[in-house]
């Protein structure tokens, strides 16, 4: 995952890690639009894995 996918800019000079832990009241982990940006998501569902690949989505038709 590169920066731009975890970090966001909440003011000038001020970045935060967009990313949520889990807790035992919500135990599910949860991939949102900025960590999906230009990546590839593939599931495999006979294996139970799930794997990200860098893509370029803007020059994709």
């Amino acid at each position: 995952m590169k920066p731009e996918n975890a970090f966001v800019t909440v003011q000038e000079g001020t970045l935060c890690l967009a990313i949520e832990v889990t807790t035992k009241q919500q135990p599910v982990s949860i991939l949102g639009n900025l960590a999906q940006q230009n990546i590839h998501v593939g599931y495999d569902l006979d294996a139970g894995t799930v794997t990200f690949a860098g893509a370029d989505c803007a020059g994709s038709s």
